[in-house]
């Protein structure tokens, strides 16, 4: 990509022109690493809140997905005593995580679909001329 980028432009522009894909690059890359881990962490506490619904609190059970998303497991049980009795196997805590992570990878199998239709209505529609 950066070629054709750089292949683009004036050679005297080739530098401004890598430094311009390199920073969108980056930046889209921090966003969707920002946009997973929101999306990770959500999930763990939806599953959480449906398979311990009146058990803990609500910040407790943030404090507990904020540590599974974070793979955290060995504090879990120390700052939440509760979940001892209530998961002593760890099998809702990892079917929490398989949850989330479910999620984070809908949303990037979506984020592909939607790109490779923008690509394709960008670029697939129009013919080459061959000579």
């Amino acid at each position: 990509m950066t070629n054709t980028t750089t292949g683009s432009v004036p050679s005297t522009r080739a530098g401004m022109a890598s430094g311009i894909d390199t920073s969108a690059r980056l930046i889209s890359l921090a966003i969707n690493i920002a946009v997973m881990g929101f999306i990770l962490q959500e999930g763990i506490l939806s599953y959480l809140k449906r398979v311990l619904p009146g058990t803990l609190d609500t910040t407790q059970l943030r404090t507990l997905a904020e540590k599974i998303a974070a793979g955290n497991t060995t504090s879990l049980k120390q700052g939440l005593l509760e979940l001892t009795s209530l998961d002593a196997s760890g099998t809702v805590v990892h079917a929490a995580l398989v949850h989330g992570f479910g999620l984070v990878m809908l949303y990037g199998g979506i984020g592909v679909w939607v790109l490779a239709a923008i690509s394709f209505m960008i670029f697939g529609s129009k013919r080459v001329a061959r000579v």
